[in-house]
């Protein structure tokens, strides 16, 4: 072809557009800047394979550098053939190439997932240990507009709310871009043809047993023929407009969290169960799906269904809900509490000074008095004296079935377990509340109840004081919890 012709001069302009168009969104949405290292995810696919095109003619005049990475799934037999192919456009391009191989399916098999779900998380792992490895400040994705209007389908058909509505957003994270995210399946595919880009075929993207290319050989097809050719682009512009809304109404639950929180944990949260119900509906789920993220859940197992019912429940009645295999709510009328549970723990206790215990968000410091203070009685349920010549070594542990205590100015011994729902203890923060012990001996239920086996007689010229600070306490306080701290002293 002559190099001024007309066809090679509409090709070039084409080219040249479409890469201008991914310049001027990816600028638009904060993707792209000066100097910046990016990790580009490429598959071999005609998406991955243009996303690098069009990255590799960007990177001079933003000064990028650029890495390739991609990850075999083993999924088909020629899989390795793609790791070839990719491989090699890396070498052509001059870049590095970081490959990886995973087994999907033992993935899938071990944690109960499905192919595409293992694959995601496996994808995801291995793309920020690259990132993390190389120093990246992206991983750029190969996303498009026809991936937007088929993700916002199937969050449909799942009964999502305006979160997953709002589709795949352009960055997330702070570090995931998808700069092709405006641009169609069909432009893309009229980019590479331009350019001659040689790519894969994967002919998993055909089998209909997934849900998503169902949406995409059958859904979107019959939405075309019965309403427009332009569907995609109907949908991913509703996607927009909704992201809008829903990036306002985070903002305004992000402000409400901070006035109805009362207390947060690694662990455990509980927020103003009548001031959050003062809130709109819409202000009120969100409240819950921030209090589930800032614990640490994967907010994709937290179904807006699942937090409507928990919020009807709640506006009827004090009850317990699980939101999830690893997080449970409940409600008493007064606070919301969320809570992921803690495991077992057993711990020493220095013979004094301080001891910190990060495991359970919580320090304890035990020092001795020389002299017998002359109040014991201090009315801090987190803070007890006792007599040292009635104690063996001290541990800081969990509450064990079975366990009994001897409160002071009670006949008898009582289970802690009865103790904790005599004192109204909610359930779902009782893994919390740690006891001191004395060899097997329970000494001291914190900020509940001290035992009388170790108290400080009045001839005792000694005497060790122990105060509990960190979680629990600020737990305890919150929850309003009716102490009973006996005196210290006989």
């Amino acid at each position: 072809m002559e190099p001024h012709s007309s066809c090679y001069i509409r090709r070039v302009q084409h080219e040249n557009s479409f890469i201008q168009r991914v310049h001027t969104y990816s600028d638009h949405h904060g993707l792209l800047s000066q100097g910046q290292t990016v990790v580009v995810a490429v598959s071999g696919g005609v998406d991955s394979v243009v996303l690098l095109d069009v990255l590799t003619h960007l990177a001079p005049s933003l000064d990028l550098t650029l890495h390739v990475a991609h990850l075999n799934h083993r999924l088909r037999p020629n899989s390795g053939e793609d790791r070839d192919f990719v491989e090699t456009l890396a070498r052509d391009l001059r870049l590095t190439c970081h490959t990886q191989e995973a087994d999907i399916a033992s993935r899938a098999r071990s944690n109960g997932e499905s192919l595409e779900e293992a694959g995601r998380e496996m994808r995801r792992s291995f793309l920020s240990g690259v990132a993390s490895d190389v120093g990246a400040h992206r991983i750029a994705l190969g996303h498009h507009l026809d991936d937007q209007a088929e993700t916002v389908l199937m969050r449909l058909t799942r009964g999502a709310g305006l979160t997953g509505l709002a589709g795949i957003r352009p960055l997330t994270a702070g570090e995931w871009i998808r700069p092709l995210l405006a641009e169609s399946r069909a432009a893309i595919d009229a980019y590479a043809n331009a350019r001659g880009l040689h790519h894969v075929d994967d002919v998993s993207n055909n089998d209909t047993r997934f849900l998503r290319n169902r949406i995409r050989h059958r859904v979107i097809p019959r939405l075309r023929t019965e309403f427009s050719d332009a569907i995609p682009a109907v949908i991913a512009r509703t996607a927009d407009l909704l992201r809008s809304d829903e990036d306002f109404l985070a903002q305004t639950a992000v402000d409400a969290f901070k006035t109805v929180t009362c207390v947060q944990t690694d662990r455990k949260i509980a927020l103003d169960g009548p001031a959050c119900f003062r809130y709109h509906i819409a202000i009120q789920r969100r409240l819950f799906r921030l209090a589930a993220g800032r614990l640490g859940v994967d907010l994709r197992e937290l179904s807006a269904a699942r937090v409507n019912d928990a919020l009807d429940r709640f506006s009827r009645e004090s009850s317990r809900v699980d939101l999830t295999p690893d997080l449970t709510a409940c409600f008493d009328g007064r606070l919301f509490v969320f809570g992921r549970r803690v495991g077992p723990f057993d711990l020493p206790i220095k013979e004094s000074g301080l001891t910190q215990y990060p495991q359970i968000g919580a320090e304890l410091v035990v020092s001795c008095s020389q002299d017998r203070p002359r109040d014991l009685k201090t009315g801090d349920p987190f803070t007890a004296w006792f007599d040292p010549s009635r104690l063996g070594p001290l541990r800081l542990r969990s509450v064990q079935p079975g366990d009994r205590i001897e409160p002071y100015g009670l006949s008898g011994r009582v289970k802690i377990s009865k103790l904790l729902i005599d004192r109204k203890v909610p359930r779902i923060v009782r893994d919390e509340v740690p006891v001191v012990v004395s060899g097997d001996e329970p000494l001291w239920v914190v900020g509940l109840r001290t035992s009388a086996r170790a108290l400080v007689p009045e001839e005792a010229r000694r005497a060790v004081h122990l105060e509990f600070r960190g979680d629990w306490r600020n737990l305890a306080n919150a929850l309003q919890l009716p102490s009973s701290k006996a005196p210290s002293d006989g």
